[in-house]
């Protein structure tokens, strides 16, 4: 199993949004225009795979943290630096991904598909492959999910 996190510029997930939605996506008032500089941070494509042990039968799983890291390439201070865990794994056949909030919702600006995400925190939510998970509002931070066995 295979879970890839492919960084999208903000015209290229408002293009997706609106692909995917049938009309433009609409910007909260809650959400601060994100500064150039960090709109224009290069990000890191993040990839998780599940992993086996071969000294036994379990397997681990593959996650990671998302935020403001040197994994994500993400400097704003718009972003916390534990924002969501991702978490990849095999669900019958099938590849699995998953997303945990780390934050509640009133603290936190993520949207999944163009969406806000509200889940509780600690609460595992499941994404699909072509998912569009933004870190800040619809369109900033955002990555596209892919997901493969």
């Amino acid at each position: 199993a295979r879970l890839a996190m492919i960084p999208l510029n903000r015209d290229d997930c408002a293009s997706a949004l609106k692909k995917l939605k049938g009309c433009p996506h609409e910007e909260p008032n809650y959400v601060t225009p994100v500064p150039e500089k960090d709109q224009n941070t290069v990000r890191n494509t993040i990839v998780l795979e599940e992993k086996d042990d071969a000294n036994s039968h379990t397997t681990s799983l593959g996650n990671v943290t998302l935020g403001r890291s040197s994994v994500t390439g993400i400097r704003s201070t718009l972003i916390s630096r534990q924002l969501c865990t991702l978490a990849i794994g095999v669900g019958g056949e099938s590849a699995r991904a998953s997303i945990t909030m780390l934050k509640e919702s009133k603290y936190h600006a993520v949207f999944l598909n163009g969406e806000p995400l509200e889940e509780p925190v600690g609460k595992e939510f499941e994404l699909f492959d072509q998912d569009i998970l933004s870190l800040y509002g619809p369109v900033d931070f955002a990555y596209r999910i892919q997901l493969s066995s």
